[in-house]
């Protein structure tokens, strides 16, 4: 099965934030991270399940979601999926992956 890995593309960012657009095709998943600051996540289409604290959320259009801090999550996509992320400038995710597959994932925030 070709399982495209989900993209993650900055948007802009001021003093204090960053925006992101993730992107992904159904049956794609991004793997277990965390950050250091809260994140929120805020669905333009598609369907996800986020996993995070022992607690199952599905993320469909017109959702959102605040990530807490230090919460290690995956989110794997169901249905063609694009959303907002608003997050710290400071903000750098911890992915408990390999370092090439970070880059291939998310290579501007590397």
């Amino acid at each position: 099965m070709n399982r495209k890995s989900p993209t993650i593309n900055a948007l802009g960012r001021t003093n204090k934030f960053k925006l992101a657009r993730i992107t992904s095709r159904a049956g794609s998943e991004i793997p277990l991270h965390s950050s250091k600051e809260e994140i929120i996540i805020l669905v333009q289409n598609g369907k996800g399940i986020l996993e995070f604290n022992n607690t199952i959320v599905v993320l469909e259009k017109n959702s959102c979601k605040v990530i807490p801090a230090f919460s290690p999550h995956t989110l794997k996509i169901s249905k063609d999926f694009e959303a907002l992320v608003i997050m710290g400038n400071d903000v750098f995710f911890d992915f408990y992956i390999p370092t090439e597959t970070l880059k291939k994932l998310a290579p501007s925030y590397c």
